[in-house]
């Protein structure tokens, strides 16, 4: 991956002027540019397009909330590519530009909070896999999506399960494995309506 990605990451917020209306459309358009190449599985292409909608958040002053999206994405496309700890980086900034933007318990904040949490079980880091899981799982319950979405709540649990369970704390494991089962039986044959993304570990890198 070309060095002007994470650079743009890191060094964007230093050229912020004055707000400027171009901005605006070339922040809409990279990010439009970055979900395209995200669907089509091109996160080389959609890494170069989000972290210019970083840039473009960032020097046009569009707000904490435009910066964390463009920002969210961009952690994901690069931690497909298995730039694992820019990805961590990036997540944990989105999420402090979501809570600056909406506070620490909204929906946005949730989902910066589970793929940081996904994103060290994948990688083997269980020990933070389980601290964000302990922040993100009574977030979860509190916006009900064990009921909103069980199946998939109940594969969150299993995950954070799975990372307790590697730093020894099959009791608590045990507990929650038997939650995610419980609610499994009360929805035969449902699926998760937001599967979990999962991250690689092996990439041919460029």
């Amino acid at each position: 991956m070309a060095l002007l990605y994470p650079m743009a990451i890191v060094f964007g917020s230093l050229a912020a002027g004055c707000a400027n209306p171009m901005n605006v459309i070339h922040y809409d358009d990279y990010l439009a540019c970055g979900l395209a190449a995200s669907r089509a599985g091109d996160y080389d292409r959609a890494a170069m397009c989000y972290s210019r909608a970083v840039m473009n958040a960032r020097t046009g002053r569009l707000g904490p909330k435009d910066e964390s999206r463009a920002l969210y994405n961009y952690a994901i496309a690069v931690g497909m590519l298995c730039y694992h700890d820019l990805a961590r980086d990036s997540f944990v900034e989105a999420l402090r530009l979501e809570e600056e933007a909406e506070g620490p318990n909204g929906g946005s904040s949730s989902l910066r909070i589970f793929e940081l949490a996904r994103l060290n079980l994948d990688t083997g880091h269980y020990d933070q896999a389980v601290i964000w899981y302990e922040r993100g799982i009574p977030l979860a319950r509190s916006m009900a999506v064990d009921r909103s979405d069980p199946i998939g709540f109940a594969n969150e649990l299993d995950d954070f399960a799975t990372a307790l369970e590697h730093t020894s704390d099959s009791a608590r494991a045990a507990e929650l494995h038997k939650e995610s089962a419980a609610l499994r039986a009360e929805h035969p044959g449902a699926l998760a309506t937001f599967p979990a993304r999962r991250y690689p570990t092996q990439c041919a890198k460029s």
